[in-house]
């Protein structure tokens, strides 16, 4: 269901991550996978770590699968996935899961005005799930707790690498519990964890 536009003022005193720097709470879980199948259950693990209030940035080039991943996203929460779709016309749709769960489509958002005047302040700073697609156009106002989903497409054979990157705290705790299923399993180079802060996970560029 559309929500009515409404014009905001950005609110006075959030802290914003400036250009998305890296800081010492920043990590990353790099994850390659195959088809659909792939990127909806590296959604589903995602899901099952989110705590009830997170933005959630998604990057990556048309047909990426991001809004595959949204609907994997949702109905991990208990949205009927059927129900979940591309807001690219309406700009954005709200789903009541576990959680509310608010999608938006930022690449129809035309300037910074509009922004405001979808009132995306409000989602970011209630309780619930804030999952925007083409998240970096508008990079400038995403508030943390954030968890950034960078997509790239690999070659024709369907295959997908995740870049999964905490920007906070409570993020990091979501990016370092993925990396917690490494330790049962062989090291693989479709599975790798980086960062800068923690020694759970392994020390890398985060670049």
């Amino acid at each position: 269901m559309a929500r009515r536009s409404r014009r905001h003022a950005p609110p006075a005193r959030t802290r914003r991550l400036s250009a998305w720097n890296l800081t010492l709470a920043s990590v990353e879980y790099i994850e390659t996978v195959v088809g659909e199948v792939g990127t909806e259950d590296l959604a589903r693990r995602i899901a099952g770590r989110l705590p009830p209030r997170i933005t959630v940035a998604l990057i990556g080039p048309l047909g990426s699968g991001k809004t595959r991943f949204v609907r994997a996203l949702a109905e991990s929460s208990g949205v009927p996935p059927r129900s979940v779709a591309s807001p690219t016309f309406v700009l954005c749709r709200h789903y009541l899961g576990r959680v509310p769960i608010h999608h938006l489509d930022a690449y129809r958002v035309s300037d910074d005005d509009a922004w405001h005047e979808l009132g995306v302040e409000e989602w970011t700073s209630s309780s619930g799930w804030t999952l925007i697609e083409w998240a970096d156009r508008f990079a400038h106002f995403l508030v943390p707790p954030l968890l950034e989903i960078r997509i790239e497409i690999l070659g024709a054979d369907d295959r997908r690498r995740f870049t999964v990157r905490a920007h906070d705290r409570v993020s990091r705790g979501v990016v370092l519990g993925l990396a917690e299923r490494l330790r049962s399993q062989p090291e693989s180079s479709a599975h790798r964890p980086t960062g800068n802060a923690s020694s759970d996970a392994s020390p890398g560029s985060t670049s």
